[in-house]
């Protein structure tokens, strides 16, 4: 086994650079932690007739995003009532 090992080369990942993710390109920036620099985040599904939009703390690139109470409203909000639940969810992001 052991000369099956010293066959196979040593590849140091700290030291290769990874692929470009096609997030980070999109963002227009070059590492993870950039990208959650002061980021905000909020989901938003429909499901049985209820809007639910999920704020989140922002644990930072090796944290990730941490889901908080959701703001629930009904699928017939108006625009005015669905742009106002997504203001307290983004208030609500930490």
């Amino acid at each position: 086994m052991a000369q099956i090992h010293s066959r196979i080369p040593h590849i140091n990942l700290r030291d290769t650079p990874l692929p470009p993710s096609p997030v980070l390109k999109a963002a227009g920036v070059k590492s993870r932690a950039t990208l959650h620099r002061g980021a905000r985040y909020c989901s938003v599904l429909l499901s049985e007739g209820v809007i639910t939009i999920a704020p989140s703390e922002n644990k930072g690139a090796r944290g990730g995003f941490l889901h908080l109470d959701p703001i629930e409203i009904p699928e017939d909000a108006s625009d005015a009532e669905f742009g106002a639940a997504l203001e307290r969810a983004f208030a609500a992001c930490r």
